[in-house]
């Protein structure tokens, strides 16, 4: 499933960009706001709004923007703050919602794994150290995607072919493994209880030898 923004609007400020079909360069010198519109364009789609200059955070009040995924039209609000659980507006066909960025206090639908959902991407925890048993496991994002949509100058290199960040390397190698049809997810859940076991196991383990010790 595609998707593609085709404006955004910046609240607060007089700013609105329009997209065209196809390939859209966007050149600046140093200072022109080059970068914060593309950091802008992240946080659109559910990135997290850091690293902004004084100036955008004093002047943008909200995001908006007109959002296309597959042939279905959204229109996007979200408010230009850090929250994790700032609401986001969505507008479109048959559809309204009010739903938290990226965190919600409850098992309720958040804008991340609604964006996940509308482009057919599984919602998935993985391993934070595969090669560990009993390893914490951290979800799939739609961050975690937008990594190999912006890549810095200064990392290309590494952002492609791997990062030098093993966080974010790991979650790299679980992105494109979903993206070019690696990933089963069947396989994943069977690995997923697996763990469950295994730290259960250890966990009777550790209350049997207090209770032999005591």
């Amino acid at each position: 499933m595609r998707i593609q923004i085709h404006k955004i609007g910046l609240l607060g400020t007089d700013r609105e960009f329009s997209l065209t079909s196809g390939l859209n360069v966007i050149t600046g010198s140093i200072t022109t706001g080059s970068t914060t519109l593309i950091k802008c364009f992240r946080g659109l789609l559910g990135s997290v709004l850091k690293d902004f200059s004084r100036e955008a955070r004093d002047n943008i009040t909200n995001l908006t923007g007109e959002v296309f995924i597959g042939n279905n039209a959204y229109e996007i609000v979200r408010p230009f703050v850090t929250t994790n659980d700032a609401l986001v507006s969505i507008a479109g066909e048959n559809e309204a919602k009010r739903l938290p960025v990226l965190r919600s206090k409850s098992d309720e639908q958040t804008y991340g794994n609604w964006l996940l959902e509308k482009l057919n991407l599984p919602t998935l925890r993985v391993p934070t150290a595969p090669t560990q048993d009993d390893s914490d496991t951290s979800p799939l994002s739609i961050n975690d995607y937008m990594m190999y949509c912006h890549l810095r100058q200064d990392e290309i290199d590494s952002s492609v072919f791997g990062h030098t960040n093993s966080h974010k390397n790991n979650k790299r190698k679980y992105v494109f493994e979903v993206i070019y049809g690696k990933y089963d997810v069947e396989i994943a859940q069977l690995q997923m209880k697996r763990r469950e076991t295994v730290s259960e196991i250890r966990r009777l383990q550790n209350y049997n030898k207090t209770i032999d010790d005591f």
